[in-house]
């Protein structure tokens, strides 16, 4: 009799099975890294399109506010004197707004830092007021948040004409003229995360008043090249240098 035929079968060996774990593994580590590389990078993106979309904003819109600070002057104490008061972190000056914006009309504007938050505020302004520091007490003042997160800010001031003998137009700390307005303003932003954004700066259309009462322009005069270092001609007006950037309709923001 004829004993019946077994047929064996080969299963894997512990050692391929292993192996083959091994292998999966590292495929699936592979797949992970490159997935969690992807997330971080469409990350950055997004931050870096915030950021950049903020700065766009807010350097628009600053440039569109400062570029319509008029030279309108009054007399006090017998002598004429222009409104506009430029701080190492404030600015201070008179815009004639258009209709649309907060009203229209002469309105004085500041610049400042508060709690963080780059806000411009404005009011109505009268040739009542004698100075600023009348017109921010004065009822009806509003505020808009213009950037968020700020943890520095200066301001420079160019000159016209050369200060103290020095040849060549200045970029000044503060602006005590009252004759006349600086050419332009450049404004440096820190952020809290420590970004600077890259210096903002403004051409006033009008910078001073000509003999028969007209706005003299600053079309004619050049700003300083990108060549030169602002921070090397930056000098107020007792020649210290300029310090840069260290490491209810209220507070409308402006997105």
């Amino acid at each position: 009799m004829t004993p019946p035929s077994v047929t064996s079968t080969q299963g894997f060996t512990l050692v391929e099975i292993i192996v083959a774990l091994a292998v999966l593994s590292m495929i699936g580590i592979a797949v992970a890294s490159t997935l969690s590389s992807t997330t971080r990078a469409v990350s950055r993106a997004d931050l870096n399109a915030a950021r950049n979309a903020d700065q766009r904003v807010a350097n628009d819109y600053l440039r569109r506010q400062i570029a319509l600070a008029v030279p309108r002057s009054t007399r006090k104490r017998g002598r004429s004197q222009l409104w506009f008061e430029g701080e190492t972190a404030s600015v201070q000056w008179l815009a004639e707004l258009p209709v649309h914006a907060a009203g229209g009309g002469l309105r004085a504007l500041r610049l400042r830092l508060d709690d963080g938050n780059l806000e411009l505020d404005y009011v109505l302004w009268t040739a009542q007021f004698e100075q600023f520091e009348e017109v921010w007490e004065a009822s009806g003042r509003r505020s808009i948040t213009v950037l968020e997160r700020v943890e520095d800010m200066r301001y420079a001031y160019l000159a016209r004409r050369p200060q103290s003998g020095d040849a060549g137009a200045r970029w000044l700390a503060t602006w005590s003229n009252r004759e006349e307005m600086p050419v332009a303003v450049r404004i440096a932003i820190v952020k809290e995360d420590g970004e600077r954004y890259a210096p903002i700066e403004v051409r006033l259309r009008a910078i001073g008043r000509t003999r028969s009462g007209a706005p003299s322009s600053a079309a004619g005069i050049s700003l300083p090249t990108a060549e030169t270092d602002p921070s090397e001609n930056a000098q107020n007006t007792e020649g210290t240098p300029a310090r840069e950037p260290n490491d209810d309709d209220e507070d409308n923001k402006i997105r």
